[in-house]
């Protein structure tokens, strides 16, 4: 699962279209508020992970040069590996400390 949270939050549109193009169309992508997002990526290892992370990464500077400095989508991302042993339920894998 990789949480996104988006440090500007007037650019949270453009940042969901980005997100919603990214991702396969297994995985499942949220918006948790109005400023964080959520992907839950289905049977990705943490290699997987870091692959789709850096791809969104690379969206998101392409976006940002083509936007011409205007309003650039900065954010943080966080991978957490999601063990069925211990996640009970989605709002018990939702319910973490904010990023």
């Amino acid at each position: 699962m990789i949480y996104l949270n988006l440090e500007d939050r007037k650019t949270a549109a453009a940042f969901a279209q980005l997100l919603g193009g990214n991702f396969r169309a297994s995985d499942v992508v949220g918006q948790l508020a109005e400023n964080e997002f959520a992907v839950f990526l289905s049977h990705a290892d943490q290699v997987s992970a870091d692959i789709s992370l850096r791809r969104f990464a690379n969206l998101v500077a392409d976006y940002n040069e083509s936007s011409g400095g205007q309003s650039p989508l900065t954010y943080r991302a966080d991978i957490e590996r999601v063990d069925f042993n211990h996640h009970q339920s989605i709002d018990d894998l939702l319910r973490r400390p904010a990023l």
